[in-house]
């Protein structure tokens, strides 16, 4: 995941609330993606709190993509935050959580970084589970 989000132009990424750009995409790759992959629009309000210990995200997606499907409404909130040694944000979490409480293997980790006056968003979504082949042994 790549995008832009608008701001006022400023030197550095602070607290508030953002919003991505028009025109704003994604590219999404995997087994259930059709042709095994697709670009496909995005929109999102992103809120930070750079302030917290940890910083926090929480970002609203009206159209978030998964497994090649149709969009949907997703609120997506980090569970761990850092600010790294050349100023980029982290942040990673369970990407359906809102919709799965129990949690589920799907994650992301995004990074926020502000480069001339343009705050940039970079990250991977994904599925973080094992599939295990086990094999039958004659008795």
């Amino acid at each position: 995941m790549a995008g832009l989000l608008a701001w006022p132009v400023n030197a550095a990424l602070e607290s508030g609330v953002y919003q991505t750009l028009p025109g704003v995409t994604v590219e999404e790759r995997g087994d259930r993606v059709p042709s095994g992959s697709r670009v496909v629009p995005i929109s999102a309000t992103v809120t930070f709190d750079l302030g917290a210990a940890p910083p926090s995200l929480a970002a609203f997606i009206p159209n978030a993509a998964l497994e090649g499907g149709d969009p949907f409404a997703l609120t997506v909130r980090s569970s761990y935050g850092a600010q790294l040694m050349d100023g980029t944000y982290y942040f990673r979490g369970d990407y359906m959580q809102e919709i799965y409480p129990s949690g589920t293997q799907y994650g992301f980790e995004w990074r926020f970084s502000s480069t001339n006056g343009a705050v940039v968003w970079n990250g991977n979504t994904g599925w973080s589970g094992r599939t295990e082949t086990v094999a039958a042994r004659p008795v």
